[in-house]
Protein backbone atom coordinates (compact mmCIF):
# COMPACT_ATOMS: atom_id res chain seq x y z
CA UNK A 1 0.00 0.00 0.00
CA UNK A 2 1.31 3.44 -0.83
CA UNK A 3 0.68 6.37 1.43
CA UNK A 4 0.25 9.63 -0.39
CA UNK A 5 -0.36 12.16 2.33
CA UNK A 6 2.16 14.57 3.78
CA UNK A 7 1.98 18.11 5.05
CA UNK A 8 2.41 20.94 2.62
CA UNK A 9 2.84 23.56 5.25
CA UNK A 10 6.10 21.78 6.21
CA UNK A 11 7.12 20.75 2.71
CA UNK A 12 7.26 24.37 1.85
CA UNK A 13 7.33 26.37 3.96
CA UNK A 14 7.74 26.30 2.68
CA UNK A 15 6.12 26.05 7.31
CA UNK A 16 8.50 20.56 16.53
CA UNK A 17 11.79 21.37 18.23
CA UNK A 18 13.70 24.52 17.42
CA UNK A 19 17.33 24.15 18.38
CA UNK A 20 17.99 27.83 18.62
CA UNK A 21 15.97 31.01 18.56
CA UNK A 22 17.88 34.25 18.39
CA UNK A 23 16.34 37.04 20.42
CA UNK A 24 17.45 40.59 20.39
CA UNK A 25 15.53 43.28 22.19
CA UNK A 26 15.94 46.84 21.01
CA UNK A 27 17.24 49.64 23.11
CA UNK A 28 14.15 51.33 24.52
CA UNK A 29 15.66 54.74 23.83
CA UNK A 30 15.03 55.49 20.17
CA UNK A 31 17.56 57.14 17.90
CA UNK A 32 16.22 60.63 17.23
CA UNK A 33 17.30 60.76 13.58
CA UNK A 34 15.45 57.67 12.38
CA UNK A 35 13.98 58.29 8.97
CA UNK A 36 10.58 56.88 9.95
CA UNK A 37 8.86 56.24 13.27
CA UNK A 38 5.60 54.82 11.89
CA UNK A 39 4.09 51.53 12.97
CA UNK A 40 4.49 49.93 9.56
CA UNK A 41 7.06 47.57 8.10
CA UNK A 42 8.55 47.63 4.62
CA UNK A 43 9.83 44.10 3.95
CA UNK A 44 12.13 42.98 1.17
CA UNK A 45 11.20 39.96 -0.95
CA UNK A 46 13.93 38.50 -3.19
CA UNK A 47 11.38 37.84 -5.98
CA UNK A 48 7.77 38.54 -6.84
CA UNK A 49 5.00 36.26 -5.53
CA UNK A 50 3.21 34.55 -8.39
CA UNK A 51 -0.16 35.33 -6.78
CA UNK A 52 -2.07 34.97 -3.52
CA UNK A 53 -4.48 32.13 -4.25
CA UNK A 54 -5.07 30.24 -0.96
CA UNK A 55 -4.53 26.86 -2.67
CA UNK A 56 -2.55 27.40 -5.86
CA UNK A 57 0.06 29.72 -4.31
CA UNK A 58 0.98 27.45 -1.40
CA UNK A 59 4.08 26.16 -3.19
CA UNK A 60 5.39 29.70 -3.85
CA UNK A 61 7.82 30.58 -1.05
CA UNK A 62 7.39 34.32 -1.63
CA UNK A 63 3.61 34.19 -1.81
CA UNK A 64 3.39 32.24 1.45
CA UNK A 65 5.28 34.98 3.28
CA UNK A 66 2.50 37.39 2.37
CA UNK A 67 -0.41 34.96 2.71
CA UNK A 68 0.41 34.03 6.32
CA UNK A 69 -1.13 37.38 7.29
CA UNK A 70 -4.26 36.95 5.16
CA UNK A 71 -5.23 33.31 5.75
CA UNK A 72 -5.25 31.18 8.89
CA UNK A 73 -4.82 27.45 9.47
CA UNK A 74 -6.39 25.34 12.19
CA UNK A 75 -3.01 25.18 13.93
CA UNK A 76 0.46 26.61 13.29
CA UNK A 77 3.95 26.42 14.80
CA UNK A 78 4.96 29.11 17.25
CA UNK A 79 8.31 30.38 15.90
CA UNK A 80 9.70 31.01 19.38
CA UNK A 81 8.65 27.80 21.15
CA UNK A 82 8.69 25.46 18.16
CA UNK A 83 5.42 23.89 19.24
CA UNK A 84 2.20 23.37 17.28
CA UNK A 85 -0.36 25.73 18.75
CA UNK A 86 -4.05 26.40 18.09
CA UNK A 87 -4.82 29.15 15.62
CA UNK A 88 -8.42 29.01 14.34
CA UNK A 89 -9.31 26.25 16.80
CA UNK A 90 -9.67 26.54 20.57
CA UNK A 91 -7.27 23.72 21.40
CA UNK A 92 -5.38 20.77 19.97
CA UNK A 93 -7.81 18.10 18.80
CA UNK A 94 -9.11 15.18 20.79
CA UNK A 95 -7.78 12.11 18.96
CA UNK A 96 -9.66 8.80 19.10
CA UNK A 97 -9.11 5.52 17.26
CA UNK A 98 -11.77 4.51 14.75
CA UNK A 99 -12.79 0.96 15.63
CA UNK A 100 -15.59 0.28 13.17
CA UNK A 101 -16.94 1.33 9.81
CA UNK A 102 -15.06 1.86 6.53
CA UNK A 103 -12.21 3.77 8.21
CA UNK A 104 -11.60 1.31 11.05
CA UNK A 105 -7.96 1.42 12.04
CA UNK A 106 -7.75 5.15 11.35
CA UNK A 107 -8.11 8.11 13.69
CA UNK A 108 -10.77 10.72 14.45
CA UNK A 109 -9.54 14.27 15.13
CA UNK A 110 -12.19 16.38 16.90
CA UNK A 111 -11.93 20.18 16.78
CA UNK A 112 -13.84 23.26 17.83
CA UNK A 113 -13.28 26.58 16.08
CA UNK A 114 -12.93 29.65 18.29
CA UNK A 115 -16.28 31.28 19.09
CA UNK A 116 -14.85 34.70 18.19
CA UNK A 117 -13.74 33.62 14.71
CA UNK A 118 -15.78 35.08 11.87
CA UNK A 119 -15.37 36.17 8.28
CA UNK A 120 -15.22 39.77 7.19
CA UNK A 121 -18.96 39.78 6.39
CA UNK A 122 -19.73 38.81 9.99
CA UNK A 123 -20.66 35.16 9.41
CA UNK A 124 -19.03 32.65 11.77
CA UNK A 125 -16.19 30.42 10.69
CA UNK A 126 -17.26 26.79 11.04
CA UNK A 127 -16.33 23.25 10.20
CA UNK A 128 -18.18 23.73 6.91
CA UNK A 129 -15.46 26.15 5.88
CA UNK A 130 -12.86 23.44 6.45
CA UNK A 131 -14.94 21.17 4.21
CA UNK A 132 -15.10 23.88 1.54
CA UNK A 133 -11.32 24.35 1.57
CA UNK A 134 -10.88 20.61 1.05
CA UNK A 135 -13.38 20.63 -1.80
CA UNK A 136 -11.59 23.48 -3.54
CA UNK A 137 -8.26 21.67 -3.36
CA UNK A 138 -9.76 18.34 -4.45
CA UNK A 139 -11.75 19.76 -7.37
CA UNK A 140 -10.34 17.74 -10.30
CA UNK A 141 -10.38 20.77 -12.61
CA UNK A 142 -8.37 22.93 -10.21
CA UNK A 143 -4.63 22.46 -10.96
CA UNK A 144 -3.74 21.59 -7.38
CA UNK A 145 -2.02 18.29 -8.11
CA UNK A 146 0.80 19.18 -5.73
CA UNK A 147 -1.66 19.68 -2.90
CA UNK A 148 -3.83 16.58 -3.25
CA UNK A 149 -1.25 13.98 -2.14
CA UNK A 150 -1.02 15.83 1.16
CA UNK A 151 -4.75 15.34 1.71
CA UNK A 152 -4.93 11.66 0.75
CA UNK A 153 -5.24 10.43 4.34
CA UNK A 154 -8.45 12.43 4.97
CA UNK A 155 -11.50 10.26 4.25
CA UNK A 156 -14.38 12.23 5.75
CA UNK A 157 -15.31 15.31 7.75
CA UNK A 158 -18.29 15.30 10.10
CA UNK A 159 -19.70 18.68 11.11
CA UNK A 160 -21.89 18.88 14.22
CA UNK A 161 -25.36 19.96 13.05
CA UNK A 162 -26.19 21.43 16.46
CA UNK A 163 -22.93 23.40 16.68
CA UNK A 164 -21.14 23.66 13.31
CA UNK A 165 -18.08 25.11 14.98
CA UNK A 166 -17.45 21.55 16.14
CA UNK A 167 -16.28 19.03 13.56
CA UNK A 168 -14.25 15.85 13.23
CA UNK A 169 -11.74 14.80 10.58
CA UNK A 170 -11.57 11.07 9.88
CA UNK A 171 -8.43 9.43 8.51
CA UNK A 172 -7.64 5.88 7.47
CA UNK A 173 -3.85 5.81 7.93
CA UNK A 174 -1.14 5.48 10.50
CA UNK A 175 1.13 8.34 9.54
CA UNK A 176 3.99 10.03 11.37
CA UNK A 177 2.77 13.51 10.43
CA UNK A 178 -0.96 12.88 10.55
CA UNK A 179 -1.80 15.78 12.85
CA UNK A 180 0.30 18.25 10.87
CA UNK A 181 -1.36 17.09 7.64
CA UNK A 182 -4.85 17.64 9.04
CA UNK A 183 -4.28 21.04 10.63
CA UNK A 184 -1.84 22.82 8.34
CA UNK A 185 -2.02 21.58 4.77
CA UNK A 186 -4.41 24.30 3.58
CA UNK A 187 -5.79 27.45 5.20
CA UNK A 188 -9.48 28.27 5.43
CA UNK A 189 -11.11 30.80 3.12
CA UNK A 190 -14.75 31.96 2.79
CA UNK A 191 -17.09 30.17 0.41
CA UNK A 192 -19.27 33.27 0.04
CA UNK A 193 -16.34 34.98 -1.69
CA UNK A 194 -14.63 32.14 -3.55
CA UNK A 195 -17.79 30.24 -4.54
CA UNK A 196 -20.54 32.89 -4.66
CA UNK A 197 -22.79 30.72 -6.83
CA UNK A 198 -22.44 27.73 -4.52
CA UNK A 199 -21.29 25.23 -7.13
CA UNK A 200 -19.09 23.28 -4.71
CA UNK A 201 -21.89 23.16 -2.13
CA UNK A 202 -23.71 20.87 -4.54
CA UNK A 203 -20.76 18.45 -4.77
CA UNK A 204 -20.16 16.05 -1.89
CA UNK A 205 -16.76 15.81 -0.24
CA UNK A 206 -17.04 12.01 -0.35
CA UNK A 207 -17.28 12.07 -4.14
CA UNK A 208 -14.21 14.28 -4.42
CA UNK A 209 -12.23 12.03 -2.09
CA UNK A 210 -13.09 8.88 -4.05
CA UNK A 211 -10.71 8.77 -7.07
CA UNK A 212 -13.19 7.09 -9.42
CA UNK A 213 -16.00 9.48 -8.57
CA UNK A 214 -13.64 12.46 -8.75
CA UNK A 215 -12.65 11.44 -12.27
CA UNK A 216 -16.30 11.18 -13.25
CA UNK A 217 -16.88 14.71 -11.93
CA UNK A 218 -14.43 16.19 -14.42
CA UNK A 219 -17.24 16.51 -16.94
CA UNK A 220 -19.60 18.14 -14.42
CA UNK A 221 -20.24 21.77 -15.48
CA UNK A 222 -20.46 22.89 -11.85
CA UNK A 223 -16.97 21.58 -11.19
CA UNK A 224 -15.61 23.33 -14.28
CA UNK A 225 -17.41 26.60 -13.49
CA UNK A 226 -15.95 26.73 -10.00
CA UNK A 227 -12.46 25.91 -11.28
CA UNK A 228 -12.62 28.63 -13.95
CA UNK A 229 -13.56 31.21 -11.35
CA UNK A 230 -11.22 30.04 -8.58
CA UNK A 231 -8.13 29.90 -10.79
CA UNK A 232 -8.74 33.30 -12.35
CA UNK A 233 -6.45 36.28 -11.75
CA UNK A 234 -9.17 37.78 -9.60
CA UNK A 235 -8.52 35.37 -6.72
CA UNK A 236 -4.78 35.83 -6.88
CA UNK A 237 -4.29 39.58 -7.25
CA UNK A 238 -7.57 41.49 -6.83
CA UNK A 239 -7.60 43.11 -3.37
CA UNK A 240 -11.40 42.96 -3.26
CA UNK A 241 -11.37 39.20 -3.83
CA UNK A 242 -8.31 37.93 -1.92
CA UNK A 243 -10.00 37.47 1.45
CA UNK A 244 -9.22 35.38 4.51
CA UNK A 245 -9.69 35.36 8.27
CA UNK A 246 -6.27 36.79 9.12
CA UNK A 247 -5.58 40.13 10.73
CA UNK A 248 -4.69 41.92 7.50
CA UNK A 249 -6.35 42.85 4.22
CA UNK A 250 -4.64 43.13 0.87
CA UNK A 251 -4.94 46.86 0.20
CA UNK A 252 -3.10 47.03 -3.11
CA UNK A 253 -0.51 45.60 -5.47
CA UNK A 254 1.51 48.47 -6.89
CA UNK A 255 3.07 48.86 -10.30
CA UNK A 256 6.40 47.94 -8.72
CA UNK A 257 4.69 44.79 -7.37
CA UNK A 258 4.62 46.02 -3.77
CA UNK A 259 2.01 44.07 -1.84
CA UNK A 260 0.51 46.40 0.76
CA UNK A 261 -1.42 44.84 3.65
CA UNK A 262 -3.39 46.87 6.20
CA UNK A 263 -4.67 45.74 9.56
CA UNK A 264 -8.41 45.15 9.73
CA UNK A 265 -10.59 47.33 11.90
CA UNK A 266 -12.17 45.49 14.84
CA UNK A 267 -10.56 42.21 13.85
CA UNK A 268 -11.95 39.29 15.84
CA UNK A 269 -8.52 38.01 16.90
CA UNK A 270 -7.99 41.06 19.11
CA UNK A 271 -10.75 39.85 21.38
CA UNK A 272 -8.64 36.84 22.46
CA UNK A 273 -6.51 37.23 25.55
CA UNK A 274 -2.94 35.91 25.35
CA UNK A 275 -3.28 35.26 21.62
CA UNK A 276 -1.08 32.64 19.94
CA UNK A 277 1.63 33.81 17.57
CA UNK A 278 -0.55 33.57 14.45
CA UNK A 279 -3.21 35.82 16.01
CA UNK A 280 -0.81 38.57 17.05
CA UNK A 281 -0.94 41.63 14.82
CA UNK A 282 0.95 44.65 16.10
CA UNK A 283 1.97 46.67 12.99
CA UNK A 284 -0.69 48.77 11.28
CA UNK A 285 0.65 48.04 7.82
CA UNK A 286 2.94 45.48 6.15
CA UNK A 287 4.46 46.31 2.77
CA UNK A 288 6.18 43.48 0.90
CA UNK A 289 8.51 44.91 -1.71
CA UNK A 290 10.11 42.58 -4.30
CA UNK A 291 13.70 43.75 -4.78
CA UNK A 292 15.58 41.23 -6.87
CA UNK A 293 18.82 43.13 -7.28
CA UNK A 294 21.24 42.68 -4.38
CA UNK A 295 22.94 46.04 -4.86
CA UNK A 296 19.55 47.74 -4.81
CA UNK A 297 18.58 45.92 -1.61
CA UNK A 298 21.81 46.99 0.09
CA UNK A 299 21.28 50.56 -1.05
CA UNK A 300 17.75 50.54 0.38
CA UNK A 301 19.11 49.36 3.73
CA UNK A 302 21.71 52.14 3.77
CA UNK A 303 19.03 54.72 2.97
CA UNK A 304 16.70 53.22 5.62
CA UNK A 305 13.96 52.50 3.08
CA UNK A 306 13.54 48.90 4.26
CA UNK A 307 12.47 47.80 7.74
CA UNK A 308 13.18 44.10 7.20
CA UNK A 309 15.85 42.95 4.77
CA UNK A 310 16.44 39.25 4.16
CA UNK A 311 18.55 37.27 1.74
CA UNK A 312 21.28 39.88 1.66
CA UNK A 313 24.47 38.52 0.11
CA UNK A 314 26.78 37.26 2.86
CA UNK A 315 29.63 39.66 2.10
CA UNK A 316 27.25 42.61 1.99
CA UNK A 317 25.68 41.45 5.25
CA UNK A 318 29.09 41.29 6.96
CA UNK A 319 30.11 44.65 5.48
CA UNK A 320 26.90 46.33 6.62
CA UNK A 321 27.70 45.34 10.20
CA UNK A 322 30.77 47.60 10.04
CA UNK A 323 28.84 50.72 9.02
CA UNK A 324 27.74 52.90 11.98
CA UNK A 325 25.00 54.44 9.86
CA UNK A 326 23.48 50.98 9.46
CA UNK A 327 24.17 49.52 12.90
CA UNK A 328 22.53 52.56 14.50
CA UNK A 329 19.33 51.69 12.64
CA UNK A 330 19.20 47.90 12.35
CA UNK A 331 19.37 44.72 14.40
CA UNK A 332 21.34 41.88 12.77
CA UNK A 333 20.19 38.27 13.15
CA UNK A 334 21.83 35.03 11.96
CA UNK A 335 19.63 32.18 13.20
CA UNK A 336 20.09 28.62 12.06
CA UNK A 337 17.73 27.51 9.33
CA UNK A 338 15.69 24.41 8.61
CA UNK A 339 16.81 24.44 5.00
CA UNK A 340 19.63 23.17 2.83
CA UNK A 341 21.22 24.07 -0.48
CA UNK A 342 22.14 21.57 -3.16
CA UNK A 343 22.41 21.00 -6.90
CA UNK A 344 19.71 19.01 -8.68
CA UNK A 345 20.99 16.28 -11.02
CA UNK A 346 18.72 15.02 -13.80
CA UNK A 347 19.40 11.31 -13.34
CA UNK A 348 17.39 10.42 -16.46
CA UNK A 349 19.80 12.36 -18.66
CA UNK A 350 22.10 9.85 -20.45
CA UNK A 351 25.21 11.82 -19.46
CA UNK A 352 24.22 11.71 -15.79
CA UNK A 353 22.53 8.33 -15.45
CA UNK A 354 25.69 6.61 -14.11
CA UNK A 355 26.07 7.21 -10.39
CA UNK A 356 29.85 7.36 -10.81
CA UNK A 357 29.46 10.52 -12.88
CA UNK A 358 27.29 12.04 -10.15
CA UNK A 359 29.80 10.98 -7.50
CA UNK A 360 32.54 12.62 -9.55
CA UNK A 361 30.57 15.86 -9.65
CA UNK A 362 30.24 15.74 -5.86
CA UNK A 363 34.03 15.57 -5.58
CA UNK A 364 34.27 18.72 -7.72
CA UNK A 365 32.40 20.86 -5.20
CA UNK A 366 34.72 22.63 -2.81
CA UNK A 367 32.03 23.18 -0.19
CA UNK A 368 34.45 24.45 2.46
CA UNK A 369 35.56 27.18 0.08
CA UNK A 370 31.94 27.97 -0.76
CA UNK A 371 31.04 28.35 2.91
CA UNK A 372 34.01 30.60 3.62
CA UNK A 373 34.11 32.74 0.48
CA UNK A 374 30.44 32.85 -0.53
CA UNK A 375 28.68 32.63 2.85
CA UNK A 376 31.49 34.09 4.99
CA UNK A 377 31.33 31.21 7.40
CA UNK A 378 27.54 31.40 7.84
CA UNK A 379 26.77 27.79 7.01
CA UNK A 380 27.40 24.11 7.81
CA UNK A 381 28.02 21.21 5.44
CA UNK A 382 25.40 18.48 5.01
CA UNK A 383 25.77 14.97 3.61
CA UNK A 384 22.17 14.35 2.55
CA UNK A 385 18.50 15.33 2.88
CA UNK A 386 18.44 15.26 6.71
CA UNK A 387 19.81 18.22 8.64
CA UNK A 388 22.60 17.65 11.20
CA UNK A 389 20.40 19.10 13.96
CA UNK A 390 18.05 16.09 13.74
CA UNK A 391 18.87 13.11 15.91
CA UNK A 392 18.49 10.59 13.06
CA UNK A 393 21.05 12.38 10.87
CA UNK A 394 23.41 9.66 9.61
CA UNK A 395 26.78 10.70 11.03
CA UNK A 396 28.41 7.57 9.62
CA UNK A 397 28.33 9.01 6.11
CA UNK A 398 31.52 11.07 5.64
CA UNK A 399 31.38 14.43 3.94
CA UNK A 400 32.54 14.01 0.35
CA UNK A 401 35.96 15.70 0.01
CA UNK A 402 36.93 18.08 -2.75
CA UNK A 403 39.22 15.96 -4.92
CA UNK A 404 39.66 16.62 -8.64
CA UNK A 405 41.85 13.56 -9.16
CA UNK A 406 39.27 11.27 -7.57
CA UNK A 407 36.63 12.82 -9.82
CA UNK A 408 38.76 12.03 -12.90
CA UNK A 409 39.10 8.40 -11.80
CA UNK A 410 35.35 8.02 -11.33
CA UNK A 411 34.67 9.58 -14.73
CA UNK A 412 37.16 7.23 -16.34
CA UNK A 413 35.54 4.22 -14.68
CA UNK A 414 32.22 5.39 -16.16
CA UNK A 415 33.82 5.57 -19.63
CA UNK A 416 34.43 9.32 -19.80
CA UNK A 417 37.98 10.00 -21.02
CA UNK A 418 39.49 12.66 -23.26
CA UNK A 419 40.03 10.44 -26.30
CA UNK A 420 40.68 13.32 -28.74
CA UNK A 421 42.88 15.42 -26.41
CA UNK A 422 40.70 18.53 -26.66
CA UNK A 423 40.48 18.99 -22.89
CA UNK A 424 36.94 17.63 -22.53
CA UNK A 425 36.07 14.05 -21.59
CA UNK A 426 33.99 12.11 -24.10
CA UNK A 427 32.16 8.79 -24.25
CA UNK A 428 29.89 6.66 -26.45
CA UNK A 429 26.26 7.38 -25.56
CA UNK A 430 23.46 5.66 -27.46
CA UNK A 431 25.87 4.78 -30.27
CA UNK A 432 27.28 8.30 -30.60
CA UNK A 433 30.48 9.78 -29.17
CA UNK A 434 29.65 12.95 -27.27
CA UNK A 435 31.58 15.45 -25.19
CA UNK A 436 30.88 15.80 -21.49
CA UNK A 437 29.26 19.21 -21.77
CA UNK A 438 26.74 20.00 -19.05
CA UNK A 439 24.44 22.94 -18.46
CA UNK A 440 24.05 24.30 -14.93
CA UNK A 441 20.83 26.25 -14.42
CA UNK A 442 20.87 28.95 -11.71
CA UNK A 443 18.84 32.02 -10.79
CA UNK A 444 20.35 35.50 -10.93
CA UNK A 445 21.36 35.55 -7.26
CA UNK A 446 24.97 36.54 -6.45
CA UNK A 447 25.54 33.56 -4.13
CA UNK A 448 24.45 31.13 -6.84
CA UNK A 449 26.62 32.88 -9.40
CA UNK A 450 29.66 32.58 -7.13
CA UNK A 451 28.99 28.90 -6.38
CA UNK A 452 28.65 28.28 -10.11
CA UNK A 453 32.00 29.96 -10.84
CA UNK A 454 33.78 27.80 -8.23
CA UNK A 455 32.09 24.67 -9.57
CA UNK A 456 32.88 25.52 -13.20
CA UNK A 457 36.59 25.98 -12.46
CA UNK A 458 36.86 22.55 -10.81
CA UNK A 459 34.76 20.91 -13.55
CA UNK A 460 37.11 22.28 -16.21
CA UNK A 461 40.08 20.73 -14.42
CA UNK A 462 38.31 17.36 -14.53
CA UNK A 463 37.48 17.59 -18.24
CA UNK A 464 33.86 18.76 -17.96
CA UNK A 465 32.63 21.70 -20.01
CA UNK A 466 30.13 23.36 -17.65
CA UNK A 467 27.88 26.04 -19.13
CA UNK A 468 26.19 28.35 -16.62
CA UNK A 469 22.66 29.47 -17.56
CA UNK A 470 20.97 32.12 -15.41
CA UNK A 471 17.19 32.59 -15.38
CA UNK A 472 14.54 34.25 -13.25
CA UNK A 473 13.18 32.17 -10.38
CA UNK A 474 9.83 31.36 -12.00
CA UNK A 475 11.47 30.40 -15.30
CA UNK A 476 13.97 28.14 -13.55
CA UNK A 477 11.17 26.45 -11.63
CA UNK A 478 9.28 25.83 -14.87
CA UNK A 479 12.34 24.07 -16.34
CA UNK A 480 12.71 21.97 -13.20
CA UNK A 481 9.05 20.96 -13.35
CA UNK A 482 9.41 19.74 -16.92
CA UNK A 483 12.86 18.21 -16.22
CA UNK A 484 14.28 20.49 -18.90
CA UNK A 485 17.70 20.73 -17.26
CA UNK A 486 20.90 18.78 -16.58
CA UNK A 487 22.17 20.43 -13.38
CA UNK A 488 20.29 23.11 -11.46
CA UNK A 489 20.65 25.02 -8.22
CA UNK A 490 18.15 24.11 -5.53
CA UNK A 491 17.07 24.72 -1.98
CA UNK A 492 14.55 22.93 0.22
CA UNK A 493 13.02 23.52 3.61
CA UNK A 494 13.52 20.55 5.93
CA UNK A 495 10.98 21.48 8.60
CA UNK A 496 11.39 20.98 12.35
CA UNK A 497 9.24 17.87 12.28
CA UNK A 498 9.85 14.28 11.21
CA UNK A 499 10.98 14.07 7.59
CA UNK A 500 8.52 12.69 5.06
CA UNK A 501 10.44 11.95 1.87
CA UNK A 502 7.42 11.11 -0.27
CA UNK A 503 6.98 14.31 -2.21
CA UNK A 504 10.65 14.89 -3.06
CA UNK A 505 11.97 11.34 -3.39
CA UNK A 506 9.16 8.87 -4.22
CA UNK A 507 8.78 7.81 -7.86
CA UNK A 508 5.08 8.73 -7.72
CA UNK A 509 6.27 12.33 -7.42
CA UNK A 510 8.36 12.12 -10.59
CA UNK A 511 5.77 13.96 -12.67
CA UNK A 512 5.55 17.53 -13.99
CA UNK A 513 3.29 18.30 -11.03
CA UNK A 514 5.47 16.48 -8.50
CA UNK A 515 8.71 17.59 -6.90
CA UNK A 516 10.91 14.53 -7.43
CA UNK A 517 12.84 16.68 -9.85
CA UNK A 518 15.88 14.41 -9.98
CA UNK A 519 13.82 11.38 -11.09
CA UNK A 520 15.41 9.41 -8.27
CA UNK A 521 14.03 6.11 -7.04
CA UNK A 522 13.04 2.52 -7.57
CA UNK A 523 10.83 -0.06 -5.87
CA UNK A 524 13.31 -0.46 -3.00
CA UNK A 525 13.55 3.24 -2.20
CA UNK A 526 9.76 3.67 -2.57
CA UNK A 527 9.14 0.87 -0.08
CA UNK A 528 11.59 2.42 2.37
CA UNK A 529 9.89 5.82 2.11
CA UNK A 530 6.48 4.25 2.71
CA UNK A 531 7.72 2.30 5.74
CA UNK A 532 9.18 5.46 7.28
CA UNK A 533 5.84 7.22 6.90
CA UNK A 534 3.92 4.62 8.87
CA UNK A 535 6.51 3.56 11.48
CA UNK A 536 5.65 5.03 14.87
CA UNK A 537 8.39 3.24 16.82
CA UNK A 538 11.24 5.77 17.04
CA UNK A 539 14.12 3.30 17.18
CA UNK A 540 12.90 1.39 14.16
CA UNK A 541 12.06 4.57 12.26
CA UNK A 542 15.47 6.14 12.96
CA UNK A 543 17.20 3.11 11.46
CA UNK A 544 15.01 3.38 8.36
CA UNK A 545 15.90 7.06 8.10
CA UNK A 546 19.62 6.23 8.19
CA UNK A 547 19.23 3.50 5.60
CA UNK A 548 17.49 5.91 3.25
CA UNK A 549 20.18 8.54 3.76
CA UNK A 550 22.84 5.97 2.83
CA UNK A 551 20.93 5.08 -0.33
CA UNK A 552 20.75 8.73 -1.41
CA UNK A 553 24.41 9.24 -0.46
CA UNK A 554 25.52 6.42 -2.75
CA UNK A 555 23.37 7.53 -5.68
CA UNK A 556 24.03 11.32 -5.39
CA UNK A 557 20.87 12.45 -7.23
CA UNK A 558 21.49 15.76 -5.50
CA UNK A 559 24.90 17.26 -4.82
CA UNK A 560 24.50 18.40 -1.23
CA UNK A 561 26.13 21.64 -0.15
CA UNK A 562 25.20 23.22 3.16
CA UNK A 563 22.57 24.43 5.57
CA UNK A 564 22.87 28.21 5.74
CA UNK A 565 22.34 30.67 8.53
CA UNK A 566 19.74 33.32 7.80
CA UNK A 567 20.83 36.90 7.27
CA UNK A 568 18.10 39.18 8.58
CA UNK A 569 18.07 42.88 9.37
CA UNK A 570 15.19 44.45 11.30
CA UNK A 571 14.83 48.14 12.06
CA UNK A 572 15.56 49.02 15.67
CA UNK A 573 12.31 50.85 16.20
CA UNK A 574 10.71 47.39 16.58
CA UNK A 575 11.20 44.79 19.29
CA UNK A 576 12.08 41.83 17.09
CA UNK A 577 13.35 38.29 17.16
CA UNK A 578 14.52 35.76 14.58
CA UNK A 579 13.84 32.06 14.37
CA UNK A 580 15.08 28.98 12.49
CA UNK A 581 11.50 28.51 11.34
CA UNK A 582 11.01 29.70 7.77
CA UNK A 583 11.14 32.53 6.75
CA UNK A 584 13.08 33.48 9.91
CA UNK A 585 11.20 36.71 10.64
CA UNK A 586 7.61 37.22 11.84
CA UNK A 587 6.59 40.85 11.40
CA UNK A 588 3.05 40.45 12.78
CA UNK A 589 4.69 39.83 16.18
CA UNK A 590 7.01 42.86 16.08
CA UNK A 591 5.95 45.70 18.34
CA UNK A 592 6.88 49.32 17.89
CA UNK A 593 9.01 50.61 20.75
CA UNK A 594 6.84 51.82 23.58
CA UNK A 595 8.37 55.28 23.39
CA UNK A 596 7.14 55.61 19.80
CA UNK A 597 3.57 54.43 20.28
Amino acid sequence: MRFRSTTLFFALLLAVLLLSVTNCKSDKKPVTNWKRTSNELVIRLAAEPGGLNPVLSLTDQYATQVMRHLFLYLMTIDPQTGQLEPSLVIAAPKIDPITEGPWAGGLRYSFEIRPEAHWDNGTPITGNDYVFALKAALNPKVPAQRIRPYLGMIKDVEVDAANPKKFSVLTNETYILALEAVVSTIPLFPAYNYDPEGQMAEISLADLIDPAKANALESDPRVQAFADRFTSERYSRDPSSVLGSGAYLLESIGEDQRFTLVKKQDWWGEKISNPPSSLQAYPDKLIYWPVRDQAAAVSLVKSEELDIAVGIDSKDFVDLKTLPGVTDNYQFFTPATYAYYFIYVNTKNPKLSDKRVRQALAHLLNVEEIIETVFYGLGERVNGPVLPMKDYYNKDLPLIPYNVERAKILLSEAGWIDSNNNGTADNMVNGERIELKLTYLITNVPAQEKIAAIFKDAATQAGIDLEIISKEFQAQRADLNTRNYELASGALIAPPVLDDFYQVWHTDSDTPDGTNRTSFGNAQSDELIERIRQTLDKKERDQLYKTFQKMVYEEQPMLFLLTPQSRILVHKRFDAFASPLNPGFFPNQYQLLESLR
